[in-house]
């Protein structure tokens, strides 16, 4: 059986719980605080660097900025480009691998979202992705990315939940820590139309701290926490690890 990170099986089977309607709504909003965190100005180049189905790049290129959408299933792609084509929005949409994808100097800024980062068993791995987005960026570029941070997983830890599709498929997910908070493991059984799938999925959990100094490492010059899209610390009230790191800028 395929790692769960490269079986297609596995996202086809889970993202009806997550590709809905209101995570498009939540979309909208989020972009929203996302320019204003980054300050983007007009026309910048934007990376969506673990884009799923688009629905951050749709919305930044409804904006009017030209964006990438990279993400390694080609079935979500595929979902990304028609709807790009139906709404007559411009964006790039591009397959690949988090790990091995750079456009040296390309970008303005670079996002990801959702929890798109940090998947990798290898921290070698996580750090290489935030490597290629450091390679990516113009001088002064700026990446944000937003995970559940250790911290936001131990405040609300719950060993088993549930969630329902429009459509009546369950998703339940049971979890177990281990090597001090550094790592999940966890069991998802989806239920749809009588049938069960189980997949399982394990992987590491970063502090803020662990982040930051994951984006040092890979060569950002600044690096601020916050605990949401609004801003807030990023303190025992956050509800997300949200981090924005930036390039140092041109001498020039």
């Amino acid at each position: 059986m395929p790692d769960w990170i490269d079986d297609s099986g596995f996202w086809e089977s889970v993202a009806l719980f997550f590709f809905t309607e209101a995570a498009s709504e939540v979309a909208v909003q989020e972009v929203e605080s996302v320019v204003q965190l980054l300050n983007l100005s007009p026309g910048a180049r934007i990376l969506d660097v673990g884009c799923g189905n688009g629905r951050h790049t749709l919305e930044l290129a409804r904006r009017g900025f030209p964006v990438t959408g990279l993400d390694n299933s080609r079935s979500f792609l595929d979902i990304a480009v028609n709807a790009a084509a139906n709404l007559n929005l411009d964006a790039e949409f591009v397959e690949g691998d988090q790990r091995r994808f750079t456009r040296p100097s390309e970008y303005d800024a670079a996002i990801s979202i959702s929890s798109s980062w940090g998947w990798f068993p290898s921290s070698d791995d996580n750090l290489r992705v935030f490597q290629n987005v450091f390679s990516s960026l113009k001088p002064g570029g700026k990446l944000l990315i937003q995970i559940i941070g250790k911290e936001n997983l131990s405040a609300r830890f719950q060993e088993r939940t549930w969630l329902e599709s429009d459509d009546g498929s369950l998703l339940l997910q049971e979890r177990r820590v281990r090597d001090g908070w550094g790592w999940l493991d966890s069991r998802w059984l989806v239920v749809r139309q009588g049938e069960v799938a189980e997949f399982s999925v394990s992987h590491p959990v970063y502090s803020g701290s662990e982040v930051e100094a994951l984006l040092r490492k890979a060569g950002f010059d600044t690096v601020s926490l916050y605990g949401d899209f609004d801003g807030r610390p990023y303190d025992e009230e956050a509800r997300l690890l949200i981090a924005v790191a930036t390039t140092a800028a041109d001498p020039d």
